[in-house]
């Protein structure tokens, strides 16, 4: 059987050891790192127990009083170290063993109650699957042949399940894993069978029947083409690339209301668009982060690509940037004005856009990185703001009011800190990272994993350890406290989902794969 470390826990395996008992199935397919939308299916939950901690867990740590972290100081933007040798060893020792202890505590619950499902409910001792009553944590590996019946979203499979298991591969190096990409890649790769080559949105994967809806989200038609690109470097067969970038030339010759920004909606029959708002929040944002980190996974080719991104940045801090009552920048939505709406799944920008700066080094540099570095401000601002420093899913930019008041343990804020510090070595991001964690410990732990808040007004929790919890959030933390030979930028660059895979110059050869 196939021993497969997936997302998170490929992290989390170098944390700890993960123990089995005898006669459990070696083959391992976490939750950690799969999120669908489709029809929740509950397991019968045990009684809810009342809410308690651990109470011999360790002290968090202290900051002094000199290190806390101040808003609107330490400005300043230093050389950053990417492609540069690594001649110190920067791991903040006692910060790393917290984060670990909390990674261990969200998987000790998983293991415990929800193993091989797709998300844990720790209050019920219980767990919850989106597709199928027996998860698709518990049939990937070994039951692709018998797969659901069922039509799954083809961008969520792709960058999920095809890229969590691509990053298994790519940091492993086992070779067992290569046929399931293989497997489930040309699964998918029906989806591109459309007249104009534009990608079915859902898919059957045991059927390969298709459709789309008449509109579609920017991001489903975007945020494919590292995972399909990197199977055909695997296999040697340029079908996969080829199909997948395609979409880029498409949409690259699309007329738009604002020249570089795409709308948030797309009719994907006729190639023209199905709305007039745009953003870098959700249903748009991965499509930008993709085409910098195709570029740069494909060693900064082909340029049409990083224009692309240029040109979306430039219309970005034209028409979506605004700047709040008290001076800090945010990123908003456009729609023949800017609204004042923050969303947090918009904070990866600022890491995006430092990304950017620093893997194309131009005269703008500097006023690149302050963006990057005044819009992470602002999106851990939605935190410090806030009563239990739990950030909602939306403020309101002026004054940091929730909007939307629920708060599900996203990652895109602890994730651009985490690229601000790794660029600058600013000791202020390492800082808001901490306050962060240190809010979630002390507000969302529970005796079996980590909750979320319905309401963080009201302090009504809700029971979900979120799928991306573990795979990104925590990873992200995790990596934040790390040495920067962790995983470093300048040989890895990490999908939406948090996977990381090798940038091509890098890659070992793969010619038995090629063989086959």
């Amino acid at each position: 059987m196939l021993l497969f470390l997936f997302a998170g826990v490929i992290i989390i395996q170098q944390i700890f050891s993960v123990s089995k008992s005898d006669g459990e199935d070696d083959v391992f397919i976490s939750k950690d790192s799969l999120d669908f939308e489709d029809k929740l299916i509950d397991k019968k939950p045990q009684q809810v127990p009342p809410v308690s901690v651990n109470k011999e867990e360790p002290p968090l740590p202290k900051l002094k009083e000199e290190d806390k972290p101040l808003l609107k100081e330490n400005t300043k933007i230093k050389e950053p170290i990417i492609n540069k040798p690594k001649k110190i060893q920067n791991e903040d020792t006692e910060s790393l063993k917290f984060i670990k202890g909390m990674i261990e505590h969200a998987w000790n619950g998983y293991k415990k109650y929800a193993y091989g499902d797709d998300e844990l409910r720790p209050l019920s001792k219980s767990s919850r699957n989106w597709i199928t009553k027996n998860g698709i944590g518990a049939t990937l590996i070994d039951s692709l042949d018998t797969l659901w019946d069922d039509f799954v979203s083809t961008f969520e499979t792709t960058i999920r399940i095809l890229g969590g298991l691509l990053s298994a591969y790519d940091l492993s190096g086992d070779e067992r894993i290569l046929p399931k990409i293989v497997d489930i890649a040309d699964r998918l790769f029906p989806a591109f069978n459309s007249p104009n080559g534009i990608p079915y949105s859902r898919i059957n994967l045991k059927t390969g029947e298709h459709f789309s809806q008449t509109t579609v989200a920017l991001a489903e038609l975007g945020t494919l083409q590292m995972e399909f690109a990197y199977v055909s470097d695997l296999t040697g067969n340029l079908k996969y690339r080829e199909k997948a970038l395609a979409v880029y030339q498409k949409l690259s010759e699309m007329q738009t209301g604002i020249l570089g920004l795409f709308p948030l909606h797309i009719n994907p029959l006729s190639i023209k668009q199905s709305d007039n708002e745009y953003s870098f929040g959700g249903e748009a944002d991965s499509f930008y982060e993709y085409l910098l980190k195709m570029w740069i996974m494909d060693d900064k080719e082909p340029q049409l690509f990083r224009e692309m991104y240029d040109k979306a940045i430039k219309a970005a801090e034209e028409k979506l940037v605004g700047t709040n009552i008290n001076g800090y920048r945010y990123l908003g939505k456009f729609r023949s004005t800017l609204n004042t709406e923050l969303e947090h799944l918009s904070c990866f920008a600022g890491g995006m856009i430092a990304l950017g700066a620093v893997t194309k080094r131009e005269d703008d540099f500097s006023d690149k990185m302050k963006l990057a570095s005044d819009l992470t401000e602002t999106c851990y601002k939605m935190y410090e703001s806030q009563e239990l420093g739990l950030s909602p899913e939306s403020v309101d930019a002026n004054y940091f009011n929730p909007k939307g008041q629920y708060y599900i343990q996203r990652p895109e804020v602890i994730e651009s800190i985490f690229y601000m510090w790794r660029f600058t070595h600013e000791q202020k991001y390492r800082d808001w990272g901490l306050e962060i964690a240190r809010s979630i410990e002390k507000h969302c732990k529970v005796l079996n994993g980590y909750v979320g808040y319905e309401n963080i007004l009201s302090k009504t929790k809700n029971n979900q350890q979120e799928s991306f919890f573990l795979a990104e959030t925590l990873k992200y933390l995790y990596l934040l406290f790390s040495d920067d030979s962790v995983l470093p930028l300048d040989k890895y660059v990490f999908n939406t989902e948090a996977h990381p895979f090798t940038i091509k110059s890098f890659r070992k050869s793969n010619d038995n794969m090629k063989k086959q």
